[in-house]
This record gives C-alpha cells, sequence and structure tokens, in this order.
C-alpha cells in the first residue's frame, strides 16, 4: 500500500517459499502470475485462495480478473473441472453480478462442459442472462448443463419436476391455480408423469417452459397414457412469442399408443418462445415423454 513494490515482493516470496495459504500471498502471486502471462498458476493460486475462504470478500472481483481473460478463463474451467468446495458458489453470483461479469462467468461453465455444474445449480446464472435479455447464452448454459440430446425441451418425461417449488431458468412452469390440481405420478420405477385435472370454468394453461430457438420448422410430440381419447383432444398447445390461447392447436394422433404431435413453423419475430400447454375445463389428463424436435428442410 506503500507502493514500496521491492519490499513486497521480498516479503510475499517468503511467505510463498514457506507455504503460506493466506489470501494477500495468494492474491498477490495470482497478480504477478497474470502480469507475466502465465494463467495456469494464477487459477491455481485463486483455487487454493477459494478452497479455503470460500466467502473471501474480494471473491466474484478475483474470479473476474481470470474470467475475462480468455486463456485465463480456460485454466479456471481445468480448475473447477475437478469439482472444488467454490465450484456451487462460482454458479449461483449474486443478483447484482455486471453483465459483463455474468456473460464470463457463462463462458467459464461451458468450458468446463457436463459433469460438474447440476441443472438446479445452473439457474440462478441463466435466470442473470435472460433478465440481461441475453437468451442465446442463457440457453446454451442450460443446454450445456440441463438437456439431454435427443430433444430441445428440458426435462421431457417429468423425471426432475418439483411442484413444491418454483421454478426458474428454462424448467416447466406449473400453474399456480387453485382450479388446476397438478399431480406427479410415478407411473413405474424411473418413470413419472403428470396428471393434471381442470376445474375451471375456462381453458386454461397448465404448464410451459420457454425455449431459445431458431426460425424453422418443428415437431411436437407427447404421450397421454391412461387418458381416454376425448380427454386427450382436450389438451391444445401454443408456441408462440407469448404463448397465446389463441394460436393454440390440438394435436394429432400418431403411431405411438396415446402419442399426438404438431408441426410448428417458428420464425424470427422472437428469439426466445413460450410453449405452453392449453386443458378445458372439467379435464383430467395424464402427459408424459414430451419432446421438441428440428424438422430438417426437405
Amino acid at each position: 500500500m506503500a507502493g514500496d513494490e521491492a519490499a513486497a515482493e521480498t516479503a510475499f516470496r517468503v511467505s510463498g517459499e514457506l507455504g503460506w495459504r493466506d489470501p494477500n500471498t495468494q492474491i498477490y502471486w495470482m497478480g504477478k502470475a497474470l502480469e507475466v502471462g502465465d494463467t495456469k498458476v494464477a487459477a491455481e493460486r485463486l483455487d487454493a485462495l477459494l478452497r479455503q475462504f470460500p466467502n473471501f470478500e474480494a471473491r466474484d472481483q478475483l474470479i473476474a480478473g481470470l474470467a475475462r481473460n480468455p486463456d485465463a478463463s480456460t485454466e479456471l474451467a481445468k480448475r473447477l473441472k475437478l469439482a472444488p468446495s467454490w465450484t456451487d458458489l462460482f454458479a449461483s453470483p449474486p443478483k447484482d453480478l455486471p453483465a459483463a461479469q455474468v456473460v464470463w462467468r457463462a463462458e467459464v461453465m461451458r468450458l468446463v462442459g457436463r459433469g460438474v455444474f447440476e441443472c438446479a445449480k445452473s439457474t440462478r446464472l441463466v435466470n442473470n442472462l435472460i433478465s440481461l435479455d441475453l437468451l442465446r447464452d442463457a440457453t446454451a448454459l442450460w443446454r450445456a448443463n440441463c438437456l439431454g440430446p435427443t430433444s430441445l425441451i428440458y426435462d421431457g418425461g417429468f423425471e426432475h419436476i418439483d411442484t413444491t417449488e418454483a421454478t426458474g431458468g428454462f424448467d416447466w412452469q406449473l400453474s399456480n391455480r387453485g382450479d388446476v390440481d397438478v399431480q406427479v405420478e410415478e407411473a413405474a420405477p424411473g418413470n413419472r408423469r403428470l396428471h393434471v385435472t381442470v376445474n375451471a370454468a375456462n381453458t386454461v394453461s397448465i404448464l410451459s417452459q420457454l425455449v431459445v430457438r431458431l426460425p424453422g420448422h418443428y415437431r411436437l410430440s407427447w404421450n397421454t397414457p391412461d387418458t381416454d381419447a376425448e380427454a386427450a383432444r382436450a389438451l391444445s398447445i401454443s408456441f408462440d412469442c407469448k404463448g397465446s390461447l389463441g394460436k393454440a392447436v390440438q394435436g394429432q394422433p400418431t403411431d405411438a399408443k396415446n402419442g399426438y404431435a404438431i408441426d410448428f413453423n417458428a420464425d424470427s419475430a422472437c428469439a426466445a418462445s413460450l410453449l405452453r400447454f392449453w386443458l378445458r375445463p372439467k379435464v383430467s389428463v395424464r402427459l408424459d415423454d414430451v419432446r421438441l424436435s428440428p424438422i430438417p428442410a426437405q
């Protein structure tokens, strides 16, 4: 702080050689490593600091110092691949984190790849990106940690849905109306489905999901197990910018048992569409295996 760089160098070299793990020593050598372009050592010093002091007051500032640097962010991702104790804190930044830092952090998480960040742990950063209208970045992060390879829909089999908690990101949003009853059933071990009953006087939305997609043709399919055909036809689906009932259409039966499908043409009017399921009043249906897939151009 007095500006005596030579004395500081001497002091921190002693503490570093003695293996001291106090924050000042780690931060000093992290900064020196960045000065000479040794991003590997810089990431190691930050990792060592946050393993010992995960709630260090300057944590987010130090993370930003590495994440803004493409080479350092790659090395930071390598440290996170080891799943250190501060992994969840990295994925759950404060809500007021500056936009640039949100983007940098999302890129590091993308570099880490699958297997480190649980889908639920990615939700806060995904929500931060959505609130900043960075939908492409948000969906890239969500898909990296949440989506399977067979569908653009997250959790189409409702294996991770929880009717007791509010959800965010690109997860299913369930109706919170008192005249809509949503239950999760175990059809078989490891196979869940939704059982929805509408007691309202009008057609209402029962569940929805935000989907970021490119313009093109898409096919939505779903199953209605243990549901008679008349009740299954009471379902209608909208897939547009606002999820409007006026644009909802009924599905057509497929060759699969209890299977239905709709083909949609998604234009460039919005970067994200709201997929919404609607159900007529006084009807009960079971819903499973929701899939959204692009239709290749002919």
